[in-house]
């Protein structure tokens, strides 16, 4: 074998879980980082627009949040089962906190997916009595409440997540 070039042994050896971990790594981070962006720069940017762009800003954010989120939460499964099948997954306890996790965040972005963002969508037309309309203000009132409550939730299971990572790396 040449000196630094990698053979099927040894690719077999480190290359896979490096590769794993790379795609565990990148996905938990984009996770994380939507996460973060969405709770810190989305919330600011939302508060100085415009009240009648707010709901189309928010219906927009939120499919792409969703998607990209899902595709992350897909990627950290794949790396992970990677990491198991290459027998290199580190710490089992680091691995099980990654798992717990990750089923958490995927029920959190259920939540967000068909409770959450769906009941922002009330729908207002100008023949509707002022009390129906003060109704469904507030009944948007409490979805934006409960949306704010689902994202805050979201960021701190990827903070979780995060931490669980760096266990498991440091193994």
């Amino acid at each position: 074998m040449t000196a630094g070039v990698l053979g099927a042994a040894d690719w077999a050896g480190s290359g896979w879980a490096t590769l794993w971990y790379w795609v565990q790594t990148c996905s938990w981070g984009i996770y994380a980082g939507g996460a973060f962006a969405m709770e810190t720069i989305w919330r600011g940017t939302q508060s100085s627009l415009p009240q009648s762009q707010i709901a189309v800003a928010c219906n927009w954010m939120g499919h792409r949040y969703r998607w990209i989120a899902a595709m992350a939460l897909a990627g950290a499964a794949v790396g992970a089962l990677g990491l198991r099948l290459s027998a290199s997954a580190g710490s089992p306890s680091a691995q099980l906190a990654l798992w717990g996790c990750w089923a958490f965040l995927v029920v959190v972005l259920g939540a967000v997916t068909f409770v959450g963002h769906p009941a922002l969508h009330v729908r207002m037309s100008a023949e509707m009595p002022e009390q129906e309309r003060v109704a469904a203000r507030a009944k948007v009132a409490r979805a934006i409440h409960h949306m704010d409550i689902l994202l805050r939730v979201d960021l701190a299971g990827a903070a979780l997540a995060l931490v669980a990572l760096s266990c498991q790396a440091s193994t």
